[in-house]
C-alpha cells in the first residue's frame, strides 16, 4: 500500500465535515491528464503540460432554487515551498530544488475580459537559471457563464523530476479554487474550513474537504527498499489562501462580485 505523506501548508489538522457537498465539481478537466497510472489527471515528473480548469455548473443559493452565472474564477498554486525527494537540474547536471509547479503562463481568455497573474515568491527551482519567484495564483474576471454552459480555463506548467533514489511514487496537488457568480455567490473549493470564507457570509459556500487536484506519477522504478512507495499530498496553507485567493478585487463591474 502506497503510504502518504502531506505537505500541509497550513495550521489545520482537522478538516469539519463538508455541508451539502455537491457531487459536480470544479476540478482539472480529466480529458487532458495522461493517463499513466490507475486514475485520471495524472501526469509524468519532469515534464509540463497544458492544464484545463473545469467550469461545469454555476453558483446556486442555498435552497438551489435559484442560479447565478459564474463571473469570475481565482485559483492558488500549489508550489508554497519545495516538494521532499524532487529536483530540477541545470545543463551540467548540478541540483536544485523542485515545487509542485514552476514555470506558469495563464491563457488569455475570450470569456473573461480581464485575466491576472499574481507572482510571489517560492523556494529555488531552475529553469533558464535559478528562480526564487512564480506565478502564486491566477485570476480570471468580468466574465459570464450560465449553467447551460461550461468553459476549460487553462494554464500551462512544467512539473519536477522525483529522485530515483527517494520513495515517492505520486506527488498529489490541490489548486484551491474560487467561483465567483453574480449578485454576491461565491463557492471556495479550498478544502479547509479556516480561511476568511468561511466568515459565516450566508452567499458563501466552502466545500472544506475538497480541492482541484492534479497528480505527478513517478517514470522510474521504485527502490525495492521503498515497497509500493509514497504518495506526497501539497497543499497550499490558510495563509496562502487568504493572501492570493481572499482580497477583495479593484476590478468589479455592475452586478457582480468576481475577484
Amino acid at each position: 500500500m502506497l503510504t502518504k505523506q502531506l505537505i500541509n501548508l497550513s495550521a489545520v489538522c482537522v478538516l469539519a465535515a463538508s455541508s451539502g457537498m455537491a457531487m459536480a465539481h470544479l476540478n482539472i478537466a480529466q480529458e487532458d491528464a495522461v493517463v499513466v497510472g490507475d486514475g485520471s489527471r495524472e501526469y509524468k515528473e519532469g515534464g509540463s503540460a497544458f492544464i484545463d480548469v473545469n467550469i461545469s455548473h454555476d453558483c446556486t443559493n442555498a435552497d438551489k432554487t435559484k442560479h447565478f452565472a459564474t463571473t469570475g474564477v481565482a485559483l492558488l498554486m500549489p508550489n508554497g515551498q519545495s516538494v521532499p525527494g524532487t529536483y530540477t537540474a541545470d545543463r551540467s547536471g548540478n541540483e536544485y530544488g523542485a515545487n509542485a509547479v514552476m514555470g506558469i503562463k495563464q491563457r488569455a481568455s475570450a470569456i473573461f475580459k480581464k485575466t491576472k497573474v499574481i507572482k510571489g515568491p517560492v523556494d529555488a527551482f531552475y529553469s533558464h537559471g535559478e528562480k526564487t519567484e512564480d506565478v502564486r495564483a491566477l485570476k480570471w474576471m468580468h466574465g459570464k457563464i450560465d449553467n447551460d454552459h461550461y468553459e476549460n480555463l487553462e494554464f500551462k506548467t512544467g512539473f519536477p523530476k522525483i529522485d530515483p533514489a527517494s520513495c515517492v511514487a505520486k506527488i498529489k496537488m490541490y489548486f484551491p479554487t474560487v467561483q465567483y457568480c453574480k449578485n454576491g455567490y461565491k463557492t471556495a473549493w479550498i478544502k479547509t474550513a479556516d480561511s476568511v470564507f468561511g466568515m459565516g457570509d450566508a452567499k458563501t459556500r466552502v466545500t472544506d474537504t475538497y480541492a482541484a487536484y492534479a497528480t505527478i506519477v513517478r517514470t522510474s522504478e521504485l527502490p525495492a527498499s521503498c515497497g509500493e512507495g509514497e504518495t506526497v499530498e501539497v497543499m497550499p496553507t490558510v495563509e496562502d489562501i487568504n493572501m492570493y485567493l481572499g482580497k477583495k478585487s479593484k476590478h468589479k463591474h455592475k452586478h457582480s462580485d468576481d475577484d
